[in-house]
């Protein structure tokens, strides 16, 4: 999971210089849409598969409920913004109707920020 938060960090770091040009009125830089997007999709879907399996591992391998923790929650809670950050970016990305780019840079650095608060909420579960 850490691996692939990294990946998430990077990828709004990506996001926010495309902001920045934006604002900026600066020509749209082609390469860094696609790196956003090659590298953005599989770190949601392996993100979205680390809560899955952390949710497996509480239940079966240490005896708990799936959300019985905060971290749980917070994971889910992640798990959710993410999956709406990348919905809207596929609406922006294919410049559909209601698209809006700030939305889905606030919902992906609210993802962020409720992932790396439960990955430091999980430290106390580890054994």
């Amino acid at each position: 999971m850490t691996l692939w938060l990294g990946v998430l960090f990077y990828v709004l770091r990506l996001g926010t210089k495309m902001r920045k040009r934006r604002l900026a009125e600066l020509p749209r830089e082609v390469s860094l849409l696609r790196l956003h997007l090659r590298l953005a999709k599989p770190a949601v879907v392996f993100a979205m598969l680390g809560f899955v399996g952390g949710g497996a591992s509480a239940v079966w391998l240490r005896g708990w409920g799936v959300l019985e923790s905060f971290h749980g929650l917070l994971g889910g809670v992640a798990v959710v913004l993410f999956g709406l950050t990348a919905l809207y970016g596929r609406t922006a990305a294919r410049g559909g109707e209601g698209s809006d780019a700030n939305l889905h840079g606030l919902l992906g650095v609210l993802a962020m920020l409720v992932a790396a608060l439960s990955a430091i909420a999980g430290f106390v579960l580890l054994p």
